[in-house]
């Protein structure tokens, strides 16, 4: 599938089955997410993926943020290494690379942003900290919701691009 048509394919899903992503899969995800570009090339990302069910299930139960994923088999966690004034664009770039990535692999996604104060917390932070065994300082940013879709692919509303042009 050429590229443009692998973009206009993506969409958000909010409904996941059980199924496990196969660990290829999942090492695929992570490298699209490592290999986005960074402001200055400053790499200074980090990502863990977990499917691990008790992992999983033990941050977002700890949390109480269990509903803002949907049922998603497995979650991608962002992390800067770094306070930078880039970090959110950075991890907007991964991101798209891994919900891109999702959809060439027939996985679906959702980027989760409304958990980033949650995370952000000092009780976010010490619970990411004790679950996914990182050491130091963290950075904690968006996620990603990924699985396979529950149900039948929803409709995808059609872009505007009201105000777009190529002058």
């Amino acid at each position: 599938m050429d590229q443009l048509s692998l973009i206009e394919k993506r969409h958000s899903v909010r409904s996941f089955s059980d199924k496990e992503i196969r660990k290829e899969d999942l090492e695929k995800l992570l490298k699209a997410a490592i290999e986005a570009p960074t402001g200055r090339n400053s790499q200074d990302l980090y990502f863990v993926l977990v499917q691990d069910s008790s992992i999983k299930e033990k941050i977002l139960e700890e949390l109480g943020i269990e509903r803002n994923f949907y049922g998603a088999k497995a979650i991608l966690f962002t992390f800067a290494k770094n306070a930078d004034h880039l970090n959110e664009l950075n991890v907007g770039a991964a991101i798209e690379n891994v919900l891109l990535e999702a959809t060439d692999l027939g996985l679906s996604s959702c980027w989760i942003h409304s958990v980033v104060p949650t995370l952000q917390s000092e009780k976010g932070k010490e619970v990411l900290k004790e679950n996914l065994k990182l050491e130091g300082e963290i950075l904690p940013f968006d996620c990603v919701a990924l699985g396979y879709i529950k149900g039948e692919e929803p409709l995808k509303k059609r872009k505007s691009g009201d105000g777009s042009k190529i002058l």
